[in-house]
Protein backbone atom coordinates (compact mmCIF):
# COMPACT_ATOMS: atom_id res chain seq x y z
CA UNK A 1 0.00 0.00 0.00
CA UNK A 2 2.45 2.42 1.17
CA UNK A 3 4.61 1.53 -2.07
CA UNK A 4 1.29 2.52 -4.00
CA UNK A 5 0.15 5.72 -2.76
CA UNK A 6 3.97 7.08 -2.15
CA UNK A 7 4.76 8.13 -5.73
CA UNK A 8 1.72 10.11 -6.75
CA UNK A 9 2.66 11.90 -3.19
CA UNK A 10 6.07 12.67 -2.96
CA UNK A 11 6.89 13.25 -6.94
CA UNK A 12 4.98 17.03 -6.92
CA UNK A 13 6.81 17.50 -3.27
CA UNK A 14 10.29 16.56 -3.97
CA UNK A 15 9.80 18.61 -7.12
CA UNK A 16 9.01 21.62 -5.69
CA UNK A 17 11.25 21.59 -2.46
CA UNK A 18 13.71 19.23 -3.27
CA UNK A 19 14.93 15.60 -2.13
CA UNK A 20 15.89 16.38 1.45
CA UNK A 21 12.19 17.70 2.56
CA UNK A 22 10.61 14.75 0.91
CA UNK A 23 11.93 12.14 3.00
CA UNK A 24 11.74 14.32 6.25
CA UNK A 25 7.90 14.66 5.27
CA UNK A 26 7.92 10.65 4.45
CA UNK A 27 9.91 9.95 8.06
CA UNK A 28 7.47 12.61 10.12
CA UNK A 29 4.42 10.44 8.20
CA UNK A 30 6.07 7.43 9.22
CA UNK A 31 5.90 8.83 12.90
CA UNK A 32 2.24 9.06 12.52
CA UNK A 33 1.27 5.98 10.72
CA UNK A 34 3.01 4.19 14.07
CA UNK A 35 1.00 6.02 16.44
CA UNK A 36 -2.00 4.98 14.72
CA UNK A 37 -0.53 1.38 14.41
CA UNK A 38 0.02 1.51 18.62
CA UNK A 39 -3.83 3.07 19.24
CA UNK A 40 -5.18 0.31 16.99
CA UNK A 41 -2.91 -2.66 17.64
CA UNK A 42 -4.80 -3.51 20.82
CA UNK A 43 -7.78 -4.77 22.64
CA UNK A 44 -10.90 -5.01 21.09
CA UNK A 45 -9.44 -4.57 17.70
CA UNK A 46 -7.01 -7.41 17.88
CA UNK A 47 -7.39 -10.28 20.16
CA UNK A 48 -5.96 -10.48 23.34
CA UNK A 49 -2.36 -12.47 24.42
CA UNK A 50 -3.09 -15.70 24.73
CA UNK A 51 -2.24 -17.39 28.14
CA UNK A 52 -2.12 -20.99 30.11
CA UNK A 53 -0.40 -23.99 27.86
CA UNK A 54 -1.04 -22.45 24.49
CA UNK A 55 0.51 -19.51 25.46
CA UNK A 56 3.50 -20.86 26.59
CA UNK A 57 4.12 -23.26 24.12
CA UNK A 58 3.94 -20.39 21.55
CA UNK A 59 7.35 -18.89 23.19
CA UNK A 60 8.95 -21.89 21.78
CA UNK A 61 11.71 -21.51 18.91
CA UNK A 62 10.88 -23.63 16.28
CA UNK A 63 13.36 -23.86 13.74
CA UNK A 64 12.86 -24.30 9.75
CA UNK A 65 14.81 -28.14 9.28
CA UNK A 66 16.54 -27.63 5.89
CA UNK A 67 15.95 -31.34 5.27
CA UNK A 68 12.03 -31.46 4.81
CA UNK A 69 10.78 -30.98 1.63
CA UNK A 70 7.69 -28.98 2.60
CA UNK A 71 9.97 -26.29 3.50
CA UNK A 72 11.07 -26.53 0.07
CA UNK A 73 7.54 -26.40 -0.93
CA UNK A 74 6.99 -23.17 0.44
CA UNK A 75 10.47 -21.64 -1.19
CA UNK A 76 10.25 -22.78 -4.73
CA UNK A 77 6.47 -21.18 -5.18
CA UNK A 78 7.04 -18.17 -3.37
CA UNK A 79 10.76 -17.46 -3.93
CA UNK A 80 10.74 -18.65 -7.65
CA UNK A 81 7.07 -17.72 -8.38
CA UNK A 82 7.34 -14.14 -7.04
CA UNK A 83 10.40 -13.03 -8.39
CA UNK A 84 8.40 -10.45 -10.77
CA UNK A 85 7.69 -8.04 -7.44
CA UNK A 86 11.39 -7.59 -7.28
CA UNK A 87 12.04 -6.84 -10.81
CA UNK A 88 8.77 -4.52 -11.31
CA UNK A 89 9.92 -2.53 -7.81
CA UNK A 90 13.17 -2.01 -8.79
CA UNK A 91 14.03 -2.49 -11.97
CA UNK A 92 10.87 -1.36 -13.64
CA UNK A 93 12.20 2.89 -13.34
CA UNK A 94 15.22 1.79 -14.74
CA UNK A 95 13.81 0.26 -18.07
CA UNK A 96 10.92 3.19 -18.35
CA UNK A 97 13.95 5.47 -18.53
CA UNK A 98 16.11 4.22 -20.49
CA UNK A 99 14.55 2.27 -22.78
CA UNK A 100 11.41 4.06 -23.08
CA UNK A 101 12.69 7.93 -22.10
CA UNK A 102 10.09 9.04 -19.37
CA UNK A 103 11.62 10.97 -17.34
CA UNK A 104 12.02 11.18 -13.61
CA UNK A 105 8.92 13.01 -12.77
CA UNK A 106 6.99 10.88 -15.61
CA UNK A 107 8.15 8.35 -14.11
CA UNK A 108 6.89 9.35 -10.30
CA UNK A 109 2.96 9.51 -12.41
CA UNK A 110 3.22 6.44 -13.37
CA UNK A 111 5.02 3.63 -11.04
CA UNK A 112 2.20 3.63 -8.87
CA UNK A 113 0.43 1.35 -11.60
CA UNK A 114 2.29 -1.81 -11.14
CA UNK A 115 1.89 -1.53 -7.20
CA UNK A 116 -1.82 -1.06 -8.10
CA UNK A 117 -1.80 -4.62 -9.67
CA UNK A 118 0.27 -5.65 -6.72
CA UNK A 119 -2.17 -4.44 -3.88
CA UNK A 120 -5.00 -5.99 -5.76
CA UNK A 121 -3.13 -9.44 -6.33
CA UNK A 122 -3.29 -10.09 -2.77
CA UNK A 123 -6.94 -9.50 -2.40
CA UNK A 124 -7.78 -11.54 -5.67
CA UNK A 125 -5.95 -14.56 -5.43
CA UNK A 126 -6.41 -14.83 -1.91
CA UNK A 127 -10.54 -14.94 -2.64
CA UNK A 128 -8.99 -17.59 -5.55
CA UNK A 129 -7.41 -19.30 -2.40
CA UNK A 130 -10.67 -19.28 -0.10
CA UNK A 131 -12.60 -20.04 -2.85
CA UNK A 132 -11.23 -22.57 -5.14
CA UNK A 133 -7.98 -24.23 -3.06
CA UNK A 134 -9.50 -24.39 0.72
CA UNK A 135 -10.43 -28.13 0.47
CA UNK A 136 -7.10 -28.99 -1.98
CA UNK A 137 -3.98 -29.63 -0.23
CA UNK A 138 -2.32 -29.50 -3.49
CA UNK A 139 -3.68 -26.88 -5.81
CA UNK A 140 -2.03 -27.63 -9.15
CA UNK A 141 -4.07 -26.58 -11.67
CA UNK A 142 -3.95 -22.81 -10.34
CA UNK A 143 -0.21 -23.37 -10.28
CA UNK A 144 -0.11 -24.35 -14.03
CA UNK A 145 -2.73 -21.38 -14.56
CA UNK A 146 -0.28 -18.56 -12.57
CA UNK A 147 2.72 -19.95 -14.65
CA UNK A 148 1.05 -20.02 -17.85
CA UNK A 149 -0.41 -16.31 -16.90
CA UNK A 150 3.68 -15.34 -16.08
CA UNK A 151 4.36 -15.80 -19.69
CA UNK A 152 3.37 -12.38 -21.44
CA UNK A 153 6.14 -10.31 -19.32
CA UNK A 154 8.52 -12.06 -22.08
CA UNK A 155 7.74 -9.99 -24.72
CA UNK A 156 8.25 -6.62 -22.74
CA UNK A 157 10.83 -5.40 -25.42
CA UNK A 158 8.62 -5.71 -28.42
CA UNK A 159 6.63 -2.77 -27.63
CA UNK A 160 7.77 0.83 -27.60
CA UNK A 161 4.70 2.01 -26.02
CA UNK A 162 5.40 2.89 -21.63
CA UNK A 163 1.63 2.32 -21.69
CA UNK A 164 2.02 -1.80 -22.59
CA UNK A 165 5.42 -1.57 -20.53
CA UNK A 166 3.51 -0.17 -17.75
CA UNK A 167 0.65 -2.31 -18.22
CA UNK A 168 2.71 -5.45 -18.40
CA UNK A 169 4.59 -5.03 -15.05
CA UNK A 170 1.12 -4.28 -13.41
CA UNK A 171 0.15 -7.63 -14.42
CA UNK A 172 3.55 -9.17 -13.11
CA UNK A 173 3.02 -8.31 -9.96
CA UNK A 174 -0.24 -9.17 -9.77
CA UNK A 175 0.11 -12.79 -11.11
CA UNK A 176 3.28 -13.06 -9.35
CA UNK A 177 0.81 -12.08 -6.02
CA UNK A 178 -0.77 -15.65 -6.93
CA UNK A 179 2.18 -17.66 -6.02
CA UNK A 180 3.03 -15.97 -3.45
CA UNK A 181 -0.63 -16.26 -1.50
CA UNK A 182 -1.15 -19.83 -3.02
CA UNK A 183 2.76 -21.20 -1.30
CA UNK A 184 1.17 -19.44 1.83
CA UNK A 185 -1.84 -21.13 1.62
CA UNK A 186 0.03 -24.71 0.83
CA UNK A 187 2.35 -23.98 3.65
CA UNK A 188 -0.25 -23.17 6.08
CA UNK A 189 -1.90 -26.59 5.48
CA UNK A 190 1.45 -28.77 5.07
CA UNK A 191 3.28 -27.73 8.64
CA UNK A 192 1.31 -27.80 12.16
CA UNK A 193 -1.04 -24.62 13.05
CA UNK A 194 1.72 -23.34 15.46
CA UNK A 195 4.29 -23.05 12.81
CA UNK A 196 2.60 -21.04 10.28
CA UNK A 197 4.14 -17.54 11.55
CA UNK A 198 7.65 -19.80 10.21
CA UNK A 199 5.83 -20.55 7.14
CA UNK A 200 5.62 -16.99 6.15
CA UNK A 201 8.98 -16.51 7.42
CA UNK A 202 10.37 -19.17 5.47
CA UNK A 203 8.68 -17.54 2.02
CA UNK A 204 9.59 -13.97 3.06
CA UNK A 205 12.77 -15.30 3.49
CA UNK A 206 13.46 -17.27 0.15
CA UNK A 207 11.93 -14.19 -1.68
CA UNK A 208 14.58 -12.20 -0.48
CA UNK A 209 16.89 -14.93 -1.31
CA UNK A 210 16.29 -15.06 -4.35
CA UNK A 211 16.58 -11.65 -5.08
CA UNK A 212 19.88 -10.89 -3.76
CA UNK A 213 20.69 -13.64 -5.68
CA UNK A 214 19.01 -12.36 -9.20
CA UNK A 215 19.22 -8.57 -8.72
CA UNK A 216 22.95 -8.51 -9.17
CA UNK A 217 22.27 -10.42 -12.44
CA UNK A 218 19.64 -8.36 -13.69
CA UNK A 219 21.39 -4.88 -12.38
CA UNK A 220 24.43 -5.99 -14.65
CA UNK A 221 22.76 -7.25 -17.45
CA UNK A 222 20.45 -3.74 -17.82
CA UNK A 223 24.14 -2.11 -18.08
CA UNK A 224 24.84 -4.14 -21.54
CA UNK A 225 21.89 -3.58 -22.08
CA UNK A 226 20.03 -7.22 -22.48
CA UNK A 227 16.48 -6.42 -21.04
CA UNK A 228 15.04 -9.42 -23.49
CA UNK A 229 17.39 -11.58 -21.48
CA UNK A 230 16.36 -9.88 -17.73
CA UNK A 231 12.26 -10.18 -19.13
CA UNK A 232 12.23 -13.58 -20.49
CA UNK A 233 14.26 -15.10 -17.84
CA UNK A 234 12.13 -13.37 -15.31
CA UNK A 235 8.89 -15.37 -17.43
CA UNK A 236 10.76 -18.35 -17.06
CA UNK A 237 11.88 -18.69 -13.58
CA UNK A 238 8.29 -19.37 -12.38
CA UNK A 239 7.92 -22.15 -14.28
CA UNK A 240 11.15 -23.60 -12.78
CA UNK A 241 8.92 -23.09 -9.75
CA UNK A 242 6.15 -24.78 -10.28
CA UNK A 243 8.13 -27.61 -11.31
CA UNK A 244 10.07 -27.89 -8.19
CA UNK A 245 6.62 -27.34 -6.62
CA UNK A 246 5.00 -30.15 -8.95
CA UNK A 247 8.31 -33.09 -7.95
CA UNK A 248 8.87 -31.94 -4.09
CA UNK A 249 4.72 -31.59 -2.81
CA UNK A 250 4.13 -35.00 -4.81
CA UNK A 251 4.93 -37.45 -1.95
CA UNK A 252 2.09 -36.17 0.79
CA UNK A 253 -0.22 -35.12 -2.05
CA UNK A 254 -2.08 -38.65 -1.52
CA UNK A 255 -1.53 -38.38 2.42
CA UNK A 256 -3.96 -35.04 2.92
CA UNK A 257 -6.42 -35.75 -0.02
CA UNK A 258 -8.80 -36.94 2.28
CA UNK A 259 -7.64 -35.29 5.23
CA UNK A 260 -10.09 -31.84 5.45
CA UNK A 261 -8.71 -28.20 6.01
CA UNK A 262 -7.05 -28.50 9.58
CA UNK A 263 -4.57 -31.64 9.53
CA UNK A 264 -0.69 -30.93 8.71
CA UNK A 265 1.53 -33.93 6.86
CA UNK A 266 4.10 -35.41 8.26
CA UNK A 267 7.80 -34.04 7.34
CA UNK A 268 9.07 -35.40 4.08
CA UNK A 269 12.93 -35.73 3.84
CA UNK A 270 15.38 -36.20 1.18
Amino acid sequence: MGALITPPLITPIAAHYGWRFAFLLTGFLGVLWLILWWRIARSPFLPGQSSGAQGRGSLKIQWPDLRERRLWVVVAGFGLGGLALGVAAYLSPLYLNRALGLSQTELGHVLWIPMLGWEAGYFFWGWVADRFAANEPRPVRIFVLLTILSLPTAFMTLTSSWVVAIALFCWSTFIADGFVVMSLRVGSRIFPADRVGMVAGIGSGSWGAVQAVIQPVYGAWFDRPWYAATFISMSLLPLVGTLLWLWLSKPWAAATSGAGTSSAVPAARG
